[in-house]
């Protein structure tokens, strides 16, 4: 009889634990990598011109003069003439993210900036963003250690973004993270 009772608990606890770590894996963007800035410009192969084209090309985007589209604290400003290559974002605007607007339609790069230790706790759901057909990256950025104190930073770094994140599809899109702390 107890023998019974036990494989019931253990059958339970096993299901139990399957279950959670199946809601877990969806709620987390399943084989999407999340890589530093730093780490995805060194990767680029600079001894052939499609490596350097690429690199050259993602560095124009996050740090050349582009059509820009800024939301801040839930409003719009539209800074260039053409179509929005490059969407600067703060945690208090990401559901304006997930709105149809034809200002997405050319857009590269979504930046979210990361404020303060409470923008931490902001979700941003990838499956939302149905409108940004050319996106190819979202960069967290931060201004501030979001890891102080930490031993391994850079992974303490991508966890934090990590938990930031829901998908349960696949996405052609790459997450960087990019902590800039001015010395």
């Amino acid at each position: 009889m107890k023998l019974l009772a036990f494989r019931k608990k253990t059958t339970f606890l096993t299901f139990a634990l399957f279950f959670g770590l199946f809601v877990s894996s969806v709620s987390r963007i399943s084989g999407q990598e999340i890589m530093h800035v730093d780490a995805l410009l060194a990767s680029y192969n600079l001894n052939t011109e499609e490596g350097r084209s690429e690199k050259a090309a993602l560095e124009k985007m996050l740090y050349g003069l582009n059509p820009t589209l800024f939301l801040k604290e839930g409003t719009v400003k539209q800074y260039g003439e053409s179509l929005p290559v490059l969407v600067c974002s703060d945690v208090l605007s990401l559901e304006l993210l997930y709105k149809e607007n034809p200002l997405f339609s050319k857009t590269a790069i979504i930046r979210i900036s990361i404020d303060n230790l409470t923008d931490l706790s902001a979700l941003l759901d990838l499956d939302k963003l149905s409108s940004f057909v050319n996106l190819k990256y979202i960069v967290f950025s931060s201004s501030f250690e979001i890891c102080a104190g930490e031993t391994n930073k850079s992974s303490c770094e991508l966890g934090k973004i990590s938990a930031m994140i829901h998908s349960s599809a696949g996405n052609n899109f790459k997450i960087l993270c990019q902590v800039s702390v001015p010395e």
